[in-house]
């Protein structure tokens, strides 16, 4: 599993006990960090080894930005291996309620691969509940 920026998303390799880069990626594997704040080759890499990792993402501040051009590592490359059904969103229920318009944003600087993913998406919000909003470029 490849662990996305944010506190949000931290909070998974510290359920497990582990360290997690705030605004970086790693990867967890088996229970273990098997990389740290990993760089596009590193994900890619990693992707070699385990082709059917999941991403899990979360939402950026209240203008739900899912993947900018700040997700450097998370380049186009990287989405495309990991496509849209190994794509994986977490976030607060009230920082999805408070998104004005109700929709999440993706800019990977390819519009193709934004056009490929876009679409209802499935955002976990608790342990239970999901909420669907669209992904929009």
């Amino acid at each position: 599993m490849l662990v996305g920026p944010g506190t949000t998303t931290g909070l998974l390799p510290a359920r497990l006990g582990l360290p997690a880069t705030l605004l970086g990626v790693d990867a967890i594997r088996d229970g273990r960090l098997v990389g740290r704040d990993l760089d596009e080759q590193g994900i890619l890499a990693l992707l070699d080894e385990a082709p059917d990792a999941l991403l899990v993402l979360g939402v950026v501040g209240v203008q739900g930005t899912l993947l900018g051009r700040g997700n450097q590592q998370l380049s186009p490359a990287v989405l495309r291996r990991i496509g849209r059904d190994r794509l994986r969103v977490l976030a607060a229920k009230d920082k999805l309620v408070a998104l004005v318009p109700a929709v999440l944003r993706i800019d990977s600087g390819d519009p193709r691969l934004d056009a490929e993913l876009t679409g209802p998406l499935r955002v976990r919000v608790s342990g239970r509940e999901t909420m669907i909003l669209p992904l929009e470029r």
